[in-house]
């Protein structure tokens, strides 16, 4: 089963872990970039909970998504081939609390 990464473009199969992914569950994207024709355009770190995938295909979740670009956050549609860290709910809290931070910031206070 592969998916298309909204990030990169790319037709991927995703991980093990990222086919485990549930409502309830926190995510990041990092390095979160865009692809604009063949160039890729940086962005923040985005940060999301998983929040359920009523009415979606397999893979597809309803999320809510924050980033420094969006400190309150945005609900959107999430595809599980972009997400690229699994979190815990205490390391999500931290990078809220640090106002969304860079991922590498949240993973060296393991």
């Amino acid at each position: 089963m592969k998916f298309l990464n909204s990030f990169t473009g790319e037709w991927v199969e995703p991980a093990k872990w990222q086919l485990a992914l549930k409502t309830g569950d926190y995510y990041a994207i990092y390095p979160a970039r865009i692809a604009l024709g063949k160039q890729y355009v940086p962005l923040p770190t985005i940060y999301g909970c998983i929040a359920g995938n009523e009415g979606l295909e397999l893979g597809y979740f309803q999320v809510q998504a924050y980033s420094q670009s969006m400190p309150e956050g945005n609900a959107e549609e999430f595809c599980i081939c972009d997400a690229t860290h699994l979190l815990t709910k205490e390391q999500f809290k931290q990078a809220q609390a640090a106002e969304w931070p860079e991922l590498p910031e949240i993973l060296k206070t393991k």
